[in-house]
């Protein structure tokens, strides 16, 4: 493949976000199926909730059942007529009570003294996919209102909820969650829960446990108006496990061929799913080149390039990689341009395109499933086994050459290796300690990180700052200085760790070290220097013609040149200068008596470099947990307690793999599993 020229980010052109998203595909000569359009994520409270003018026909079908059914509360005004002030009135309060809102008792109490001597009821309703018509509700609903009815129970609209194409194995629904909620709640007069059958209230058998027992616990009824289902029959227990074991079997066997018929869509050149930027479908065509008809009478699709988005997939590797620009400000740029008729870019977005194998025709299924998980009570993200996935390789649908995308995933690499999730959980007193112990003190009751209180110079204290400000109930109240804590810390690490028979192994092992050092042959730094020289010359030779020419798109491969070989030039330098300095370091051989009398003053070394000494003092020690505990025969005299598990094995092994077991064997030997040091000033 040829290499492509970076385009000028200010020659760019937006997708026209005019274009109709609904077009037919044979709207196309080619028979492309234009890309449907993004559409912003809903909040959680709105989901579940349908557009006003579904609420609006659920509303008018639920007054006409309700006028046929009690017309004496027409009379009494209890039941408002049908006109557009009303309809709209129940659409606001449905979407109120959805969103979390609870009804108001007051207007359910008159309604139960209006209805004497029927009782009040509740109906929950739902359904899955976004393939059913929302005319599903309104069928339930009708009939849970009919068998409300024949059981002189009244259902308000203030006690009707329901979900739209969600799920029933999820029970974090906002209708179900609404509806349990007002079930709990005394102030509510509700006799009976009213559902079409028990598959709408849930599709997990132990939610319908859940369910079941705390409905019945509330002492009140649960009727199912199409299974017949209900809570006082004495059979009930042994209905719901008969409809657990059935909607399991169902659920399973659905999966199934759901799977199968995904993996033979796949195997035939079909598309599942979203497509990511720069891919659309097309018709399949025959040998003839007549669109081919599959099930249903719907015409076959195939993956193929989008004309409109697959500039701007490119361009987004050109950018990253050629013009050296950060995640934040492609993302940026894309949202100016309105790239995909979309202004809603991420960092992640952008980051997740850089990486996917579609940019160079490679397309994964089947990756992950979701699974239910006891301890958490809701549903994770399991990755599936590679030998699991469904992998397919297209050459014709490649948008980026390979070069372009794996340095875009080296360049990944290196921002997760500095940025990624390892380093972003370090607090800044880790990244740039200003004690030997900032970042690896911890309070033990709160789990807060103890910071300075007091930073003047020679009087610098510690503490929780939860504490200190007697929050979040934590007990750590008081400070300790800097002095202390370093003084009773270290001498503890001295006393156990740095004794004079440990002090003699670590100078031979360093010593042995400094030998190996020595006796690895000299760096050949002359191909470097020499590929060095080269690349300046190519520089400034490239420098001069782009300075000779008119030509805006000869200038712009020039520069594109000029950054790709001063970035190879980055790379070589710091080899060279770290192989030179090498060269001229100067190994001298340690010896015991002098690193003994050394650390006799342990405090007053590291504190010469506290940059590298508390990073090393918490690779040894691991985070410690700081408790106070009251000084006998005093009121207000608290010492602190140290708690820790010395990391040494772990730190031998990384520093001297193939000596730590000998080493090891002799330190250990007085290192406990947990150490527990008082730090307190001892007069």
């Amino acid at each position: 493949m040829t290499k492509n020229v970076p385009p000028q980010p200010s020659q760019v052109k937006s997708t026209d976000s005019s274009t109709p998203m609904s077009a037919p595909p044979d709207s196309d000569p080619a028979g492309l199926v234009p890309r449907s359009a993004r559409k912003r994520r809903r909040a959680r409270s709105d989901r579940g909730l349908p557009d006003d003018a579904v609420l609006a026909q659920l509303a008018t079908t639920y007054l006409k059942v309700q006028h046929a059914a009690f017309p004496a509360l027409v009379t009494s005004e209890v039941l408002p007529p049908v006109t557009p002030e009303v309809i709209a009135g129940m659409v606001a309060d449905f979407q109120a009570r959805h969103r979390g809102v609870p009804p108001c008792p007051t207007l359910a109490t008159a309604q139960v003294k209006a209805v004497q001597p029927a009782k009040l009821g509740a109906g929950y309703f739902r359904y899955s996919c976004d393939n059913s018509k929302p005319t599903s509700i309104e069928d339930q609903m009708v009939n849970a209102l009919h068998k409300a009815g024949g059981e002189q129970r009244f259902i308000p609209w203030c006690y009707v909820n329901a979900d739209y194409s969600v799920t029933g194995l999820d029970a974090s629904r906002q209708g179900y969650s609404s509806l349990k909620a007002v079930l709990a709640d005394p102030q509510h007069p509700i006799d009976t829960l009213y559902i079409d059958d028990f598959t709408r209230a849930s599709r997990d058998e132990l939610e319908w446990w859940k369910l079941a027992q705390s409905v019945k616990k509330l002492r009140k009824r649960m009727i199912g108006a199409s299974d017949q289902f209900d809570l006082d029959n004495p059979h009930w227990d042994m209905q719901l496990t008969i409809f657990g074991l059935l909607s399991r079997l169902f659920i399973k066997s659905l999966r199934q061929k759901v799977c199968r018929g995904m993996r033979g869509a796949i195997s035939r050149g079909g598309a599942l799913g979203k497509l990511p930027l720069g891919f659309t479908r097309r018709a399949k065509l025959d040998a003839s080149g007549h669109p081919i008809v599959g099930t249903g009478g719907r015409p076959s699709r195939e993956i193929c390039i989008d004309p409109v988005t697959a500039e701007n997939r490119l361009l987004m590797y050109q950018l990253f990689v050629h013009e050296n620009w950060t995640l934040q400000r492609i993302m940026r740029h894309f949202n100016q341009l309105g790239i995909d008729g979309w202004n809603g870019w991420t960092i992640g977005a952008v980051r997740k395109l850089l990486a996917s194998p579609t940019a160079i025709g490679v397309f994964r299924w089947h990756m992950t499933s979701r699974e239910y998980d006891p301890e958490k009570e809701r549903f994770i993200v399991v990755k599936n086994p590679r030998k699991d996935w469904v992998v397919r390789y297209d050459r014709e649908l490649a948008i980026v050459p390979m070069d372009f995308w794996r340095a875009a995933r080296r360049k990944l690499a290196e921002l997760t290796r500095k940025y990624g999730p390892r380093n972003r959980h370090r607090s800044r007193n880790q990244v740039a300690p200003t004690t030997l112990f900032s970042g690896t003190l911890f309070c033990a009751c709160c789990h807060e990180e103890l910071k300075l209180v007091r930073s003047v110079d020679i009087y610098q204290q510690m503490g929780s700052l939860s504490g200190h400000h007697r929050a979040h109930e934590c007990q750590l109240t008081t400070s300790k200085s800097t002095r202390q804590i370093e003084d009773c810390l270290l001498g503890y690490l001295r006393d156990v760790l740095l004794t004079p028979e440990n002090i003699r192994e670590i100078v031979d092992l360093a010593n042995a070290a400094l030998e190996a050092e020595v006796a690895k042959p000299a760096p050949d730094l002359a191909p470097l220097v020499r590929r060095g020289e080269q690349i300046r010359k190519a520089v400034q030779r490239l420098v001069r013609r782009s300075a000779q020419t008119d030509d805006t798109g000869v200038a712009a491969s020039y520069e594109a040149e000029i950054k790709r070989l001063r970035t190879e030039l980055a790379g070589i330098e710091p080899q060279i200068r770290a192989a030179a300095a090498s060269q001229r370091q100067r190994y001298e051989r340690l010896d015991v008596e002098q690193a003994v009398a050394m650390l006799k003053d342990l405090g007053q070394i590291l504190n010469r470099d506290i940059a590298v000494a508390g990073p090393a003092i918490r690779e040894l020690t691991g985070p410690i947990k700081i408790r106070q505990a009251l000084v006998a025969g005093t009121r207000t005299r608290y010492r602190w307690i140290a708690e820790f598990t010395p990391q040494v094995q772990a730190l031998l092994a990384r520093v001297c793999p193939t000596d730590c077991g000998r080493f090891a064997a002799s330190v250990l030997t007085h290192v406990p599993p947990t150490v527990e040091v008082v730090i307190d000033e001892i007069p």
